[in-house]
């Protein structure tokens, strides 16, 4: 009796009497039925009492689900019997981009950059066409020395199609260019220099709609005392290709300005790839940039390039003597000019247009202008003279590419790359082009450095730009070559 007096009087001096809730919360769930109800504040699952905190939710209730950005719609999800929500009903979920002014995937922008795929690439930049009428895209690339050829169909992943690779073990390609010149036919031409010799290789090959090769490689063997490829730029006219090879001295543009340049023209038969013409145009220079397209004869080539310091837009035709040879001068004093784009339009007497970008050294906005040229065989009434100005924007506009408008078939947005003082890389934006050049906002497309950039416009009004870029995941990697898809204004 004294020892349980003494356990007693310890237990009110030291011991916890434990709570209710406490009690529950140990204590191994309530059975439950239609017979025998849960206690106050817990709910019957299955055969279980639980308590609230014990579930996922409370049955029978409600909730909102799924996004509400861009042209997604929230739906609702229901509580079960179980204590978990069901499926979301009534959602409207995210699907791909398209060119439609929403945005369809739901990512809060609209019509911006979607990744297609990206490639190792560790030699010229990847170049990409479009057969004509189709929404077929053709990408080739330089890939451990070799060409690699892709095609890209709506809705599938890229598909490797066709390699080629140098003549021999003593050759190097230096660079590509791709063109496509009617819904089932294309033609990658590269070049090849023969190691340690001042002798050159231009090879090409015709490709079909599948990218497969139609021929087997053709080789044409040429000297030059250039030893660099700095650019290449490739279009056609109705029977022929003009590609254009920029080469120098120097493997990048000296400080002063005083590295030697030349500008070489090559015309290829259509039909056979045979080589028509080889010539000498000028010397051309870093700044300017080259661009070509057929003249409105469709015989001939209009190039707009620069030649001793001075802009000019030059026609030539290899085989139709009704096309005269004239160099016209775009003048342009006091300003830094480049990116050259030449549009004829759908009214031909107005003339040619050649578009570039101006920037005076005294302001850093950029400003992307036209000229308008009337080309005649007459030097007294060949003259190009202002039009107007397009678009305005505050950076320094480095390179531009123009898009044509397919209903006026003048440029209707410009896809540039941008940098101001103080940024280590460039980036890149498109801003469509107006009558009213301050009215046109840009949208930013890739904020990352790239180089070597490439437009392609589908005839969906679908639009790609190739790059390429540091690998900087992987230091001491190869750079990347990229294919984005985007929507231009």
């Amino acid at each position: 009796m004294k020892h349980a007096l003494v356990v007693l009087l310890a237990c009110l001096v030291g011991c916890t009497v434990p709570t209710l809730e406490e009690i529950e919360a140990t204590s191994p769930p309530y059975a439950c039925s239609a017979e025998f109800a849960c206690p106050a504040g817990q709910v019957c699952v299955g055969t279980q009492c639980l308590r609230p905190d014990q579930l996922a939710c409370m049955p029978g209730t409600t909730e909102s689900c799924g996004s509400g950005v861009g042209e997604c719609r929230e739906g609702t999800r229901t509580c079960g019997e179980q204590g978990s929500f069901g499926a979301c009903e009534g959602e409207t979920t995210a699907v791909a981009e398209v060119c439609d002014g929403l945005d369809n995937d739901c990512d809060g922008t609209v019509d911006l950059v979607s990744r297609l795929f990206e490639r190792p690439s560790p030699g010229f930049a990847l170049n990409a066409t479009v057969f004509l009428g189709t929404s077929s895209l053709l990408t080739t690339s330089v890939e451990g020395g070799d060409i690699l050829v892709r095609v890209l169909e709506p809705g599938q992943s890229p598909r490797l199609s066709e390699s080629f690779g140098p003549m021999d073990k003593s050759t190097l390609i230096l660079g590509h260019a791709l063109l496509s010149y009617s819904a089932d036919s294309a033609v990658v031409v590269w070049v090849e220099h023969v190691v340690g010799t001042e002798r050159f290789l231009l090879r090409r090959v015709a490709l079909d709609r599948k990218g497969q090769r139609i021929t087997s490689p053709s080789t044409v063997t040429f000297s030059t005392k250039f030893s660099f490829l700095r650019d290449m730029r490739i279009t056609d006219n109705a029977g022929q290709i003009l590609l254009l090879a920029e080469w120098s001295n120097q493997a990048a543009p000296s400080e002063d300005g005083q590295d030697s340049r030349e500008l070489w023209a090559v015309v290829l038969g259509k039909k056979d790839s045979s080589v028509l013409d080889i010539r000498v145009l000028g010397s051309a220079t870093e700044q300017f940039g080259l661009h070509a397209t057929a003249n409105e004869t469709g015989t001939g080539f209009l190039v707009a390039h620069e030649r001793g310091g001075q802009r000019f837009l030059h026609q030539f035709s290899v085989g139709d003597s009704t096309v005269p040879t004239v160099s016209i001068p775009l003048h342009v004093p006091g300003s830094l000019t480049h990116s050259p784009f030449i549009a004829d339009g759908v009214d031909k007497s107005l003339g040619v247009r050649v578009y570039f970008v101006q920037k005076r050294d005294s302001s850093p906005v950029s400003e992307i202008v036209s000229v308008r040229c009337v080309v005649s065989s007459s030097s007294d009434t060949s003259n190009c003279s202002p039009e107007a100005t397009h678009y305005t924007d505050p950076h320094a506009i480095r390179r531009a590419w123009l898009g044509l408008n397919p209903k006026t078939g003048l440029p209707g947005f410009a896809l540039f790359s941008w940098r101001d003082e103080g940024m280590s890389h460039d980036t890149l934006s498109v801003a469509p082009l107006s009558a009213d050049s301050t009215s046109a906002t840009a949208t930013l497309l890739l904020p990352t450095e790239s180089e070597n950039q490439t437009l392609v416009v589908l005839p969906d009004s679908s639009r790609y730009v190739t790059f390429t870029r540091k690998n900087v995941s992987e230091p001491g990697a190869p750079d990347e070559a990229a294919l984005l898809h985007f929507c231009a204004p």
